[in-house]
């Protein structure tokens, strides 16, 4: 009788062993991304346009990393390597729009700036995306940290080796400067930040707003907002208008305190006025941040 209660026991164990305990087939494989050194081949799976001069590029991982992360922290960004007309490789920055859950894959929101007339003055890497298509593979490397979002309003300054915690966080952003903006927007709204957001987005015109849907969700956030400023508006247009100016600022941005952080991303000429502008209304050095 007791041998065959040992035995029972011993059966369930077993068999808790291999359904609980056991690692399954599918768990996550480590990260695609650990040493910034090294290069690695992605596959486009997808191309989506957003706009006229806008697309999402999908990019596959290999086999071998179907269930792993893509290996960057939140505020982080990765390299997409490509080739000029002469086969000499080059590199831009970008950062994924996709969720930092994702596993074998990320997105990348990227603008083409083609020259209507005069492919000189294209963007190198807007020449050799546009040439790409679907299957086709490139190269990428990182992760690359400036600035990481810890959670619970924690940002690691990498410059510094020093982290800081901020109650209220403001972001000003131009254009596609959007995309690191809205990593880390992303990341505040899933952990239910209890901290106040806002965001100024500067556009040319309405039609260049980019991730508009996704910003406008996100400001269903009690403690969230988002202003928008174009250069050229239409009749019916009922944000800012113009350049970014002290006034704009006043209206939209929280005062200056130490626990305030200010995250700014877009054309530099746009982000040097902005800090000009920022640093005669009080606000410190160090609670200024630029990508």
């Amino acid at each position: 009788m007791l041998a065959g209660v040992i035995l029972a026991v011993a059966v369930i164990a077993f068999a808790a062993y291999f359904l609980v305990l056991k690692p399954k087939s599918n768990q996550q494989t480590p990260p695609l991304l650990k040493d910034a050194k090294v290069k690695h081949s992605v596959t486009i799976s997808k191309i989506s346009s957003i706009s006229a001069d806008t697309f999402t590029y999908e990019m596959k991982f290999p086999s071998s990393h179907a269930k792993s992360l893509l290996g960057i922290s939140t505020g982080s960004h990765i390299r997409l390597y490509g080739k000029d007309s002469n086969g000499v490789e080059f590199f831009r920055s970008y950062t994924p729009i996709s969720s930092q859950d994702a596993l074998g894959s990320f997105t990348l929101l990227i603008k083409l700036y083609i020259h209507p007339t005069i492919p000189e003055k294209s963007g190198k890497m807007s020449i050799f995306l546009e040439n790409l298509k679907v299957n086709d593979q490139v190269q990428i490397s990182g992760p690359y940290t400036s600035i990481s979002y810890r959670g619970s309003g924690k940002f690691y300054f990498t410059e510094d080796r020093e982290e800081r915690e901020y109650k209220t966080v403001s972001f000003i952003g131009g254009g596609s400067g959007i995309t690191p903006i809205y990593q880390i927007l992303q990341a505040m709204r899933k952990e239910n930040f209890a901290g106040k957001r806002t965001l100024l987005f500067g556009n040319r015109t309405e039609a260049d707003i980019l991730l508009r849907d996704e910003l406008e969700e996100m400001s269903k956030d009690k403690s969230a907002q988002v202003f928008y400023t174009v250069d050229r508006p239409s009749e019916n247009w009922k944000g800012f208008s113009g350049f970014v100016t002290e006034d704009m600022l006043n209206s939209c941005i929280p005062s200056p305190s130490k626990d305030h952080l200010i995250i700014l991303c877009g054309p530099p000429l746009m982000i040097k006025e902005c800090i000009n502008i920022l640093t005669k209304m009080g606000h410190e050095d160090q609670n200024v941040f630029n990508f």
